[in-house]
């Protein structure tokens, strides 16, 4: 071991030997250098194993001083909880002490508010009165009048007229509605309502019985009788359940004379005026004070009246051209409604579901009720 080392060094001074002056320098700055980058690495090594010691340290500082510290920390989270519920038991108390504040204050006001309605009633005895019903309609209370005053506004949108209390929108919406004019009606009947002669007025006060002769269909009613205790006086008309529109067949039965509808549609009465006026005149109930008269004019009206539906009413032309319609053609046919059937061809919306139904007509057999006063029952 010991000759291969001097032989090493050996070789090595031979070697030195055989260099140059700037050949050993060059080397000796290499060894230099060499040893700085060594000297330099072992400085890190130094100073990044000092900075893991400081940093050890640190953490057992840390940790010694979290340990110190707990039980202060504990007892300050300690007292925070405290002061937290104690503030929320005072804000508990004082809300508890609001509320009740607020419902005593409530209490006044609902109490107070009842005295004033209490006494306002007490200086209106009238409209308490007016919920007797049974003692406003014998007359034993009397109601006094309420005047709303006369319909002296004038819209300046589509100029109705409205009362003082009435909004400036309740008619056309401030002009955002927008109604088609009413059809002129038919001279004679435009000339009935504006004359003042002794037909026009005799129409004008017999309008009524004159309307339900004409009429299609009649009227049936569940009708309420005035309350017990009046003495039958019954300032209105009370209904209750459903009102019906009662048509009967197109063609009356040979035992009976046609009425409403079937007087339309029966060929031999539209030859003779005359005859269906007084078969309609037969089925209103006139006063029995009607004079001879007075009858005479009312089957002129009836005359004049029945020609002009003739002309001018659609539901009448749809009854007669129904009637004219052959049995033959309709005798083997069924009738079936249903919403879903669409015509091919049609328009998409031609024949849409009805919406917001409200009226039906339906064919039936008798029905409980009571018709319309000066009305007689359907064929």
């Amino acid at each position: 071991m010991r000759r291969a080392v001097s032989a090493n060094a050996a070789a090595q001074r031979r070697r030195r030997a055989r260099l140059t002056e700037a050949q050993r320098q060059a080397q000796a700055e290499r060894n230099a250098a060499q040893q700085r980058a060594r000297r330099q690495r072992e400085a890190v090594r130094e100073a990044e194993a000092t900075r893991q010691r400081e940093r050890a340290n640190d953490d057992r500082v840390r940790q010694l001083n979290a340990e110190r510290q707990r039980p202060f920390r504990a007892a300050q989270e300690e007292h925070r909880q405290a002061e937290l519920e104690a503030n929320a038991a005072r804000l508990r108390q004082r809300r508890e002490e609001q509320e009740e504040a607020e419902r005593q204050a409530e209490l006044a006001e609902g109490a107070r508010r009842h005295q004033q309605q209490r006494a306002v009633a007490r200086a209106r005895p009238a409209s308490l009165a007016a919920r007797r019903p049974a003692a406003v309609l014998s007359g034993e209370q009397v109601v006094e009048a309420d005047n709303v005053g006369a319909m002296v506004k004038v819209c300046a949108s589509c100029g109705a007229l409205r009362w003082a209390g009435e909004r400036a929108t309740f008619c056309c919406a401030g002009g955002k509605v927008h109604l088609n004019p009413l059809p002129a009606p038919p001279p004679v009947l435009r000339r009935l309502w504006t004359d003042d002669t002794l037909e026009a007025r005799t129409f004008r006060q017999y309008v009524r019985h004159l309307n339900s002769a004409l009429a299609l269909s009649s009227l049936s009613v569940r009708e309420v009788p005035p309350p017990a205790g009046t003495g039958g006086y019954a300032p209105c008309v009370v209904v209750q359940g459903r009102l019906y529109h009662r048509i009967g067949p197109l063609e009356a039965p040979e035992d009976r004379p046609p009425s409403f509808a079937q007087i339309y549609i029966s060929d031999p009465l539209a030859e003779d005026p005359k005859a269906e006026a007084a078969i309609r005149l037969g089925h209103v109930r006139l006063p029995t004070a009607t004079s001879a008269a007075v009858q005479h004019r009312l089957l002129d009206l009836l005359g004049q009246l029945q020609a002009m539906l003739r002309q001018v009413n659609p539901w009448v032309h749809d009854f007669i051209m129904a009637a004219e319609i052959l049995a033959q053609e309709v005798e083997h046919r069924k009738l079936i409604i249903s919403v879903a059937a669409r015509p091919a061809g049609q328009h998409a919306r031609r024949y849409n579901a009805p919406e917001g139904l409200r009226e039906v007509a339906v064919l039936m057999g008798e029905e409980p009720g009571q018709h319309e006063p000066g009305t007689a029952p359907p064929s």
